[in-house]
């Protein structure tokens, strides 16, 4: 991760928090291609 994600992260908490979601639905749709 780049630094400058990582201050937004610390200036933008909801920005961590969607990245997390986005993160989240990217293994959950490869883990479904997989079944």
């Amino acid at each position: 991760m780049g630094k400058d994600v990582q201050e937004k992260i610390i200036e933008n908490p909801i920005f961590s928090f969607d990245l997390f979601n986005g993160r989240e639905i990217v293994t959950q749709s490869k883990h479904n291609e997989l079944i």
